[in-house]
């Protein structure tokens, strides 16, 4: 009888303790991901067995209030996944987790999506967390620019194979798409004579299925890494210098970005339809899911060559954001 009262006190205690303890914050350069996670106390401890786990915690917002109903989700590189919801008080309680490396999601819609990870579970944690209020992310393909670079000055037509709507661009594209005049030094001139320096235009629809490889990039660490997977993808300086400016300031914004790049995907989903056919293509589109904090993802291999940009080249880059549910956590 005593032995039942005890461990239904020990539960009491742990799904209704307001915990002392500092919450868990994104991470840092020297922390390299990690959360800060205690033991439970003693007298809050729940028996496991030698090969299982449990993690216990509470859920705030940024005026430390409990939110109920939030999405805690567990999920590890082999695809097991443990998740349960807060309660009224926004205490979450998961237990028989076998012992292992884990990436945590806590989220609600309203509020933005935290990702900590890598999580060593090899013990009986209690962890509490702060969510913050979202921003309403827009999803659309951000800025894709072309330029056009022919051996001799050519009257060229591009169009953009896409089902989603053009929601921007510049010059404005018509019925049948672009006709311009295209300098060998990048320039091109429409028919009354105005010149422009590469096609802009914006699409409502983004690109592409769940991530399954990119690359974890710091806020300080973007420049040097853009620099570099732009210069392998063969963008010159100047179409890199363009692009860094357009997006340095929006990555910069977050503590880390998961950065994906696609090529010869883009233009199979989204190909360009040019007249006369150009000699080499190169295309670029950038997926970025932004992060609060480092996590353990399969890195994506950037080309081992550089395009060679011979006879009619022709080059375009752009980008979009992702939620965090765009990461497949199930690939290797």
């Amino acid at each position: 009888m005593y032995k039942i009262i005890a461990v239904c006190l020990c539960i009491f205690i742990l799904t209704n303790c307001h915990s002392s303890k500092k919450i868990a914050v994104p991470a840092t350069e020297s922390n390299q991901g990690q959360v800060k996670l205690e033991k439970l106390p003693t007298h809050t401890s729940t028996p496991i067995s030698g090969a299982y786990s449990i993690v216990g915690g509470k859920i705030f917002d940024q005026n430390g209030e409990p939110i109920p109903f939030a999405t805690i989700l567990l999920e590890n590189k082999n695809g097991q996944k443990f998740g349960q919801y807060t309660d009224i008080d926004g205490v979450f309680l998961l237990k028989n987790i076998p012992k292992g490396i884990y990436t945590m999601t806590i989220s609600l819609v309203g509020y933005t999506t935290q990702i900590y990870g890598p999580l060593h579970l090899d013990q009986a944690l209690e962890i509490t967390f702060k969510l913050i209020e979202a921003e309403e992310i827009e999803v659309i393909l951000l800025k894709p620019v072309i330029y056009l670079y022919p051996q001799d000055t050519t009257q060229v037509s591009v169009q953009i194979a896409y089902d989603g709507q053009l929601l921007h661009t510049y010059p404005r594209y018509g019925t049948s798409g672009w006709t311009m005049t295209a300098h060998p030094d990048g320039t091109l001139t429409d028919k009354s004579g105005r010149n422009y320096y590469a096609l802009y235009w914006e699409g409502s629809k983004a690109f592409g299925a769940p991530l399954s490889c990119g690359t974890v990039v710091s806020a300080n660490s973007t420049i040097p890494f853009l620099e570099n997977a732009l210069s392998v993808y063969g963008l010159n300086e100047r179409e890199a210098n363009e692009f860094i400016m357009y997006w340095l300031p929006q990555l910069e914004k977050n503590p880390y970005n998961l950065i994906h790049f696609s090529s010869q995907e883009y233009d199979n989903e989204i190909p360009l339809i040019i007249s006369p056919q150009p000699d080499v293509i190169i295309r670029l589109m950038m997926t970025v899911v932004p992060l609060s904090c480092f996590i353990e993802f399969p890195s994506q291999i950037l080309p081992v060559t550089t395009p060679n940009r011979k006879g009619f080249c022709v080059v375009e880059w752009g980008g979009q954001w992702q939620e965090l549910n765009a990461l497949n956590f199930e690939q290797p």
